[in-house]
């Protein structure tokens, strides 16, 4: 884990993707609780060891250091700027750092991490 997803950070930087206007859950995403989403007849549910009490998806802070939930974090960046060919990268020449392009490059979004610069994009989608 970089030093920019620590725990508060991790939940900071879920917490600001959770809140955009194209966010959604999605199956495969982990929560910061250790609840993992899956789709079951078409619904979304949630699979993993609790307190017994039940666990409400709408309240669960995405794991953003979870490599299926970076995925999922993408698919949204590119759904919610219609573009598919939206990427994210790590920059080599300008120093440390992650860049993810939209919209055939006009719009780039840089952050500390690759979560990051996906949840930057995902905040100033139209």
């Amino acid at each position: 884990m970089t030093p920019e997803l620590d725990a508060i950070g991790k939940s900071r930087l879920g917490n600001r993707a959770r809140m955009c206007k194209g966010w959604r859950y999605m199956p495969g995403m982990l929560l910061t609780d250790g609840t993992r989403l899956c789709s079951y007849n078409g619904r979304l549910v949630w699979t993993g060891i609790h307190d017994g009490s039940k666990v409400r998806v709408g309240g669960g802070i995405p794991d953003l250091t979870d490599p299926a939930t970076l995925g999922c974090l993408l698919a949204l960046v590119r759904e919610a700027w219609v573009y598919p060919s939206a990427h994210v990268a790590e920059m080599f020449t300008r120093g440390a750092g992650w860049l993810a392009c939209t919209n055939d490059r006009n719009h780039r979004f840089y952050g500390a991490s690759e979560a990051e610069a996906l949840v930057a994009a995902l905040e100033a989608a139209p």
